[in-house]
């Protein structure tokens, strides 16, 4: 008998020893032996908690994991691990667009820069100022949303790696390695504090 404990390292390595000394007394003749983990009732799931993929609609992924039935985890350990290939092309692509949206809005400040001191002189129309301003005003507006698209991508590649919020023990796996996740299959796992 192997007493369960909070130091899940040291009860692991406690049933691995014990299964390595059962293994080298059996020898050949019996077969690997048989292990059978009971949980005392005061250890059994105190709290249940979902961890959500956080992927978008119909974004297939799939999930690496190394997990096992009733796994003990450590608050922050990795628990699965998504393809960031996808998540990393969104964030350069989002780049290169705010990238392409400051280089419009330098433009239209240019612009407007140049506008401003003709008009004053009466040697262009009040509408040629009036349309610069606009024009500069949807381009900073464009920066303000490509600077969206980036912070956007940026918390969805966070979600590549995803990590147990508290210490415990989680329960088998819902998807399979290779498995595609979205939004409608999004529950990996329950970890029990």
């Amino acid at each position: 008998r192997i007493p369960l404990s909070s130091d899940a390292e040291a009860t692991a390595a406690e049933g691995r020893s014990a299964i390595a000394a059962l293994s080298a007394g059996n020898g050949a003749r019996m077969g690997p032996p048989r292990v059978v983990v009971a949980v005392p009732a005061d250890q059994v799931l105190r709290k249940t908690i979902t961890l959500p993929a956080a992927v978008e609609e119909n974004l297939h992924q799939a999930p690496a994991y190394d997990l096992d039935r009733h796994t003990p985890f450590k608050a922050g350990e990795v628990m699965f691990l998504m393809e960031a290939k996808p998540f990393e092309a969104r964030l350069k692509a989002a780049r290169a667009e705010l990238a392409q949206q400051q280089a419009r809005l330098s433009t239209a400040r240019a612009n407007l820069a140049r506008v401003k001191p003709l008009v004053a002189d009466d040697a262009l129309a009040a509408k040629d100022l009036d349309d610069a301003t606009g024009q500069e005003q949807a381009a900073a507006a464009a920066v303000e949303a490509a600077m969206a698209k980036v912070t956007d991508a940026q918390l969805n590649l966070g979600y590549v790696t995803i990590t147990a919020p508290v210490a415990g023990i989680s329960s088998f796996a819902k998807v399979q390695d290779g498995a595609y996740v979205n939004s409608q299959n999004s529950l990996l796992t329950y970890v029990a504090k």
